[in-house]
Formats: C-alpha cells, sequence, structure tokens
C-alpha cells in the first residue's frame, strides 16, 4: 500500500468523527458564548449632586452673614462646639463664638467634630424659633439660646471635613 492510500483511509475513518463533532458544537450552541449578563449591569452607584453655592471662609460668618442671607454658601472645616435639640448644633467661628446651623432630619455630627457645610443663610425670627419649639426639635431651654442668634444656616448638605494629610 502506498501513502496515499493510507491516509485516505485515515481521513474516510476520521471524517465522521470530525462531522459529528461540528455537527454537535453547533447544535449545543458552540458558537460564540453568550456575554454573561451579570458582567453586562453596570452597578449605578448614585452621587449626591452638590448644589450650586458661594464659598466663603468661617471668618466671613463672624464679620457679616447678613450679606449672604438668602445665598447658598459652603464654610468647610468648622468645629462643631455643640448639639441644639435634636435638629441644629452650634459651630465654631475662628474669634470663638458660636454660629447657629439647622438640619432637615435630625443631626448625626458629634461635638468636636470637624464638618462642611453647604446651606443657605437664613435670618432667625421669633416665629421660626416658635415653630421649632413646637415642632419639637428645639426645647424652651434652646430657645432662650437660639433667639441670640441672629442668623443660621440652613443645612443642604453636611459632611465630614477633609483632614489634611500628616
Amino acid at each position: 500500500m502506498d501513502s496515499n492510500s493510507r491516509n485516505r483511509d485515515e481521513v474516510r475513518r476520521v471524517a465522521p468523527f470530525v462531522l459529528l463533532g461540528l455537527v454537535t458544537m453547533i447544535g449545543c450552541g458552540g458558537g460564540e458564548p453568550d456575554a454573561d449578563p451579570a458582567l453586562e449591569e453596570e452597578t449605578v452607584v448614585e452621587v449626591p449632586v452638590m448644589p450650586e453655592f458661594t464659598e466663603i471662609q468661617a471668618e466671613q460668618l463672624q464679620t457679616g452673614a447678613a450679606t449672604f442671607r438668602g445665598q447658598m454658601v459652603r464654610v468647610n472645616s468648622v468645629r462643631v462646639m455643640s448639639l441644639v435639640g435634636t435638629k441644629g448644633f452650634w459651630v465654631e467661628l475662628p474669634n470663638g463664638n458660636p454660629f447657629l446651623v439647622r438640619t432637615e432630619d435630625d443631626t448625626t455630627v458629634g461635638v468636636d467634630e470637624l464638618v462642611d457645610i453647604v446651606g443657605t443663610i437664613t435670618a432667625v425670627s421669633e416665629s421660626l424659633v416658635a415653630d421649632w419649639v413646637a415642632s419639637g426639635s428645639i426645647s424652651e431651654s434652646d430657645k432662650l439660646i437660639v433667639e441670640f442668634a441672629t442668623d443660621f444656616v440652613e443645612v443642604e448638605m453636611l459632611m465630614p471635613a477633609e483632614r489634611p494629610s500628616p
């Protein structure tokens, strides 16, 4: 037998198996693998949108907060001095005086925390303070202290202050 006839015999024996393998692979979806749906879904992380604001220094609150009334401001790295009721706290200005900050929800800050505040400067009024007492967010004794404030920051966003790296 010559080598050509041997090769033909081998091809004849192997060809049905190759053909069967191709038919099986195509029938079982052996084409390109489907993309893994778990990999296609992207995890969407919602990042809070920062409102438009004017960045001011804490010194500007001690010398002229009234000039910013009605404006959205950002004040960075102020220390929480004490809490006022359930929705407010005092921050320390550079001259050591307190400045009132009020949140929509119950406050989650602690004394001596450094925070960045974004909010609207608002004038303190007797009717506003009366509403706070009526809602239970401040007590009658807190009312006496709060009435000394002329302005406060009505918080839109409150976050821990960035700490400088050592």
